[in-house]
């Protein structure tokens, strides 16, 4: 599970993850529409919540995908609005 609300986000977004229990903790990246790297995430647990801060990303589309093992388990797609 990789789930993103809300999409588009203004200043912040909740990120809902859930990966395999025999998993190692995991790691949330966040690409911009270049594929350049914006945030790296440490995750703790199978399963959980990030409160991302979005103020701080430029207006735009972003991909934001679930490690574990060092291996992508699930995308998901970011819209960044500023009002």
């Amino acid at each position: 599970l990789l789930a993103v609300h809300p999409s588009p986000a203004d200043d912040w977004t909740v990120v809902h993850f859930a990966h395999s229990a025999a998993a190692n903790d995991g790691m949330l990246m966040i690409h911009d529409a270049r594929g350049a790297i914006v945030r790296a995430i440490v995750i703790k647990g199978g399963e959980g919540r990030v409160i991302l801060d979005t103020s701080v990303l430029s207006p735009g589309v972003y991909q934001i995908s679930l490690f574990t093992d060092e291996i992508r388990t699930r995308s998901s797609k970011l819209v960044v609005v500023h009002r």
